[in-house]
């Protein structure tokens, strides 16, 4: 239809009655009014004699037909088919041409027919309530389905993208799509009971449950790429000292408590580079770009095997359109997007086979950036940061709309306090954090802003937690209830080989145990999370035991059932003190024979942890100086310390310690120089911040509730244990379990009495302030049901207590 912008006449008025929608029927005019006419009060009107277009009026006659530029006309990129306007990009009656039509159980993804599929779902941790976001290819109608066995329908907002409510009684674990009778593969999420945001970074983990090492890359790297599975987290290329770009790829187990084993090498690259983006698109991982001395427009690509074990990169058979020598990717909708290391953004749609095709420019940011940190959330893409010349402090944003296009970027007028590249950030319950990264040298500050319903953001402003060391080009991941980040370059651009994490939980709480239902056969005073299983080592109750029981991890912290693995200690022993050191957990010390008092044992075994994470035999591996039964174990690196326990005679203070070498293996024990206040026996210990804790136990005579504290010297050594004054345990316990959470140390089970008396019941909750110090202990209301038992695991958001096989859940 022609425009018809021309002078009213005279006779024809404002008044709505004769230019309201029901006056344009052509109806009362007989039908007689040509393309060029309007009917109105029951005659035809030439458009030219109105001073409005007829499309204005209502008068286009083809479906979906706008008014633009004062003509009827279709949306820019479709096209008229049977008189009506049609997007044969999506619309599966026209896909592609106005006469192809897909068959059922397709979508139309890119004017071609597609099966349905799952690519990408936005947001790290989610809570129930919480609406996310899928990306992928979709029908019309669609349904999710989550872990827990809950199904919630989606709003399809268009062909690539869909909305959801997570539902009451879904669980972290794989989430699917059922669409067009069909079911997409799935992708895995994580799913909180309690409030989210960051606590403080440490560089050793919260040693409470059991000792355990923490990591460090094999290779001190800054720059690489970083891919979270299920089972681990592979670290990919990066820069070394100097900026010599690296191809070797190191990995590291995930266990079932959040933790990561120690990193091994684990393959290389085809070409080595450093600030590569990495994305994962169903069972493939892409390395796109970053720089290999110059920059590289390269395409890598590797296999994913159902155990998560990473395949041989290969060329990918596509290139960027142009060289980045510093990109970050990220899946939207049905493509996988490029931006950085320039201005101009790049995208390659996903293509039937789950590969990628062919990248072309696909917009630009509003101004150069490299090393910039990205983060999509529901609704939109914010690139952070970067560099530009210097450390730039803006921020731009870009909308996402229906169909998981990325719209037009523009700067926003919230600023970061400072310039910040090689930033690292992560966007949790409603807020954006932006983590390190720096100018000339990089900040230990993390900083956030609140995401505002209209896409923008609040004013930044400072939070506690901060790094230890200031890093740029750390990789960061959520791995269970931590966010870790991974190397990066110290002061001076020095690359570093050590990792710090922060706790996700916002002021956690344990509500009360309940039985699970399963049994164990042996009961100990430990647990061990390792891999997707927790495993509990002998205790005999009464008779000394060699055996090691172990059960797997489900989706959402369900355990299976328990049982005996094939692997013995010899002699048999009761309350050794556990630790996982590198690839091997250790048993030291112990009691042959309680029943004859006191045949305690100086003697020390390991077994291997395979890749499977199975235990292997164990085998004798040295000896303690002193005899020791219900000794605690701690690690603080580089030693491996064993506190109190009992002997023959009676209580201990003694503390003895050995060096922990690069392959796992112990050096030989020796006095740690330092000594505890009161002997204590089968006591908890923990590790917070820059203190070691020794909680409760037994005494000579009685059970305890008095805590010792020593400080953590830079060089892992231990100043002296003070007996803590405005510190002590609610109830005195033998026997207590401690849980770390957030900004929280729950005290969970024992006894008291003198060793056979009543359970400690209910659990207590100290604060940890940022620094590592206590506040006082005061009832958690996390009751046991009288349970004696300890050997506490935190597995997703389920607290069990192993020895009794009772759970609870983690809550806000």
């Amino acid at each position: 239809m022609s425009a018809c912008l021309f002078d009213r006449p005279a006779d024809v008025t404002d008044d709505a009655s004769v230019l309201d929608a029901a006056s344009l029927d052509a109806a009362p005019c007989g039908g007689t009014c040509t393309a060029t006419q309007i009917c109105l009060a029951d005659e035809c009107v030439a458009c030219g004699e109105l001073d409005q277009p007829c499309c204005a009026l209502d008068a286009c006659t083809a479906t979906g037909a706008t008014c633009a530029a004062d003509s009827c006309g279709c949306p820019t990129a479709w096209t008229t088919c049977d008189a009506a306007c049609v997007d044969t990009r999506t619309d599966e009656a026209h896909c592609g041409d106005c006469t192809s039509q897909c068959a059922s159980g397709q979508a139309c993804s890119a004017g071609a027919c597609r099966a349905p599929a799952l690519y990408a779902i936005h947001g790290d941790v989610v809570r129930v309530g919480d609406e996310i976001v899928l990306d992928g290819i979709f029908g019309p109608a669609a349904s999710v389905n989550f872990a827990g066995a809950v199904t919630a329908t989606a709003i399809v907002d268009g062909t690539h993208r869909a909305r959801v409510t997570v539902p009451s009684g879904a669980t972290s674990g794989p989430v699917t799509v059922t669409t067009l009778a069909q079911t997409t593969s799935a992708i895995r999420i994580r799913i909180a009971s309690f409030a989210l945001g960051l606590g403080p970074f440490r560089t050793r983990y919260e040693q409470a449950g059991y000792a355990q090492t923490t990591p460090t890359l094999v290779v001190a790297r800054t720059g690489a790429a970083v891919i979270a599975t299920r089972r681990w987290v592979y670290v990919v290329g990066g820069a070394s000292a100097g900026g010599t770009p690296l191809a070797s790829i190191e990995r590291a187990r995930v266990n079932a408590d959040g933790s990561l084993g120690p990193f091994a090498l684990a393959g290389s690259l085809g070409v080595a580079r450093a600030y590569a983006g990495a994305s994962r698109i169903g069972d493939r991982v892409y390395v796109v770009g970053g720089t290999g001395g110059t920059a590289l427009d390269s395409v890598e690509s590797a296999a994913l095997d159902p155990d998560d074990n990473l395949g041989a990169f290969a060329d990918a058979g596509v290139t960027l359109a142009s060289p980045r020598g510093a990109v970050t990717t990220t899946v939207v909708g049905a493509s996988l997007y490029a931006l950085g290391g320039g201005s101009s953004i790049e995208r390659a749609p996903i293509l039937a086979d789950g590969t990628v095709g062919a990248f072309g420019v696909s917009g630009a940011l509003t101004r150069p950036r490299i090393r910039a940190a990205a983060v999509a959330t529901a609704t939109a893409l914010y690139v952070i940061g970067g560099d530009d010349g210097g450390a730039l402090d803006t921020i731009e944003r870009a909308p996402i709309d229906g169909e998981g296009a990325v719209g037009s970027f523009a700067v926003l007028s919230t600023t970061l306090a400072q310039g910040r590249a090689g930033a690292g950030a992560v966007a949790l319950d409603g807020y954006l954090y932006v983590v390190g990264g720096g100018g000339g040298n990089p900040v230990t500050a993390t900083d956030r802003a609140m995401i505002l319903d209209d896409g923008t953001l609040s004013a930044f402003s400072s939070t506690p937690a901060s790094l230890v060391t200031g890093r740029q080009g750390a990789s960061m991941t959520v791995v269970g209830n931590y966010l870790y980040a991974i190397g990066g370059a110290a002061a001076g651009g020095v690359p570093q080989p050590t990792i710090e994490r922060a706790g996700l939980p916002v002021a956690p709480t344990i509500g009360a145990f309940t039985a699970t239902g399963a049994t164990v056969g042996v009961r100990s005073r430990g647990a061990l999370a390792i891999d997707h299983y927790v495993y509990t080592v002998t205790n005999g109750q009464g008779d000394p035991s060699n055996g090691v029981e172990r059960a797997d991890v489900g989706d959402g912290g369900g355990l299976g059932a328990f049982a005996t693995v094939a692997t013995t200690f010899t002699p048999a022993r009761n309350d050794p003190s556990l630790a996982v050191v590198g690839n091997y957990v250790y048993a030291l010390g112990g009691t042959y024979n309680p029943g004859v008092c006191c045949d305690v044992s100086t003697s020390i075994v390991r077994a291997p942890i395979d890749g499977s994470g199975a235990i292997g035999a164990f085998g004798a591996a040295g000896a303690l100086t002193a005899a020791r039964n219900g000794a605690a174990a701690i690690v603080v690196e580089p030693y491996l310390y064993v506190i109190g326990g009992n002997d023959a005679n009676g209580r201990l203070t003694s503390v003895e310690r050995a060096v922990i070498n690069t392959d796992g293996s112990l050096g030989g024990f020796a006095n740690a120089g330092v000594t505890l206040q009161t002997g204590r026996t089968i006591a908890a210990a923990a590790v917070l911040g820059d203190y070691l804790y020794v909680l409760g136990g037994s005494g000579d005579s009685d059970s305890l509730a008095s805590v010792e504290r020593a400080q953590i010297l830079a060089n892992g050594s231990l100043g002296a244990f003070t007996t803590l004054s405005t510190v002590t345990l609610d109830i005195s316990r033998i026997n207590p379990g401690a849980v770390v959470e957030g900004d929280r140390l729950f005290i969970v089970g024992g006894y008291s009495q003198g060793g056979g008396g009543a359970a400690a019941d209910p659990g207590e909750v100290s604060v940890i302030s940022h620094d590592g110090t206590l506040g006082a202990f005061a009832a958690s209301g996390a009751t046991t049901g009288a349970d004696k038992s300890s050997a506490p695991v935190v597995v997703d958001n389920v607290v069990y207590q192993i020895g009794s096989l009772r759970s609870a859940a983690l809550a806000p």
